[in-house]
C-alpha cells in the first residue's frame, strides 16, 4: 500500500477536525466516524475537542462519551476486519 494509506488516513483525520469548525454536526459525525475506522482514537479526540468547543456549562459531555463509544466500537470492527483479512 506505501505511503498513500498513511496519507489517506492522516487526510480523513484532519478533515474530520475541520468539519468540527466549518460544518454542522452530523457531517462532522459522520467524517468521525470514518476517521475513526482508519484510527480507532480519533473518536474520542474529537469528541473531546467538540466539546471543549460547544459545551454549553452545566450540561453533561454527551460529544466525550459518544466519542469513547465509537472509539472502543471501532477498535473491535478494525481488529475483526484485520483478522479475518489476514486468515482467510
Amino acid at each position: 500500500m506505501g505511503n498513500g494509506g498513511a496519507m489517506i488516513r492522516i487526510l480523513v483525520l484532519v478533515a474530520a477536525v475541520l468539519a468540527l469548525f466549518m460544518f454542522p454536526w452530523p457531517f462532522a459525525l459522520v467524517l468521525g466516524i470514518a476517521a475513526s475506522l482508519f484510527l480507532p482514537g480519533a473518536g474520542l479526540g474529537l469528541g473531546i475537542l467538540y466539546d471543549t468547543l460547544y459545551l454549553v456549562p452545566g450540561h453533561w459531555p454527551v460529544a466525550s462519551v459518544l466519542g469513547l463509544v465509537l472509539s472502543i466500537s471501532s477498535y473491535f470492527v478494525r481488529s475483526f476486519f484485520k483478522a479475518r483479512i489476514i486468515n482467510g
